[in-house]
């Protein structure tokens, strides 16, 4: 049954914000491996584009939070909090929105400092975002699939 109205219009939110947020982790977790053996003006040009990319990804996972949460309550019946395949979403989320401020951000200004500085050290911390960066793209790519497969539905 195709979703009408109002929800049918918070879903298409939830979707297209969820898609461009997940979408461009994925693109920028590819990019990232991609530069490793890049100059460090590559990297710090990709490190400054990441840190205006984790605003819009910020952005993204609120606008996913506000339209998921309001059609969880608007489908009251049918969907609950309760459910495991919302309980990853919200995860994904929060993990999400705990990482660009808390993690990304303050390394990536590190790695442009240590970069610009001609630090060596930098291939440690920039595996180190690498790696977390590869754990949190897997993260939202179990989401997705908690998404559509809706596990305890």
């Amino acid at each position: 049954m195709p979703a009408a109205g109002f929800s049918g219009i918070l879903k298409l939110i939830h979707i297209v914000f969820a898609a461009a947020w997940v979408g461009g982790a994925v693109l920028l977790s590819i990019y990232g491996f991609r530069l490793t053996k890049a100059g460090p003006a590559d990297k710090i040009a990709f490190s400054k584009m990441a840190l205006t990319a984790g605003r819009l990804f910020a952005g993204f996972a609120a606008v996913t939070l506000a339209a998921g949460t309001w059609l969880v309550i608007r489908e009251d019946p049918v969907f609950g909090f309760d459910q495991a395949w919302i309980g990853i979403g919200f995860l994904g989320i929060i993990v999400g929105a705990v990482l660009g401020p808390a993690f990304y951000a303050p390394q990536a200004r590190a790695l442009i400092g240590e970069l610009e500085a001609g630090n060596p050290a930098s291939s440690a911390r920039e595996k180190r975002i690498g790696m977390v960066s590869m754990l949190e793209t897997i993260l939202l790519l179990v989401v997705v699939w908690a998404m559509v497969y809706k596990p305890g539905l």
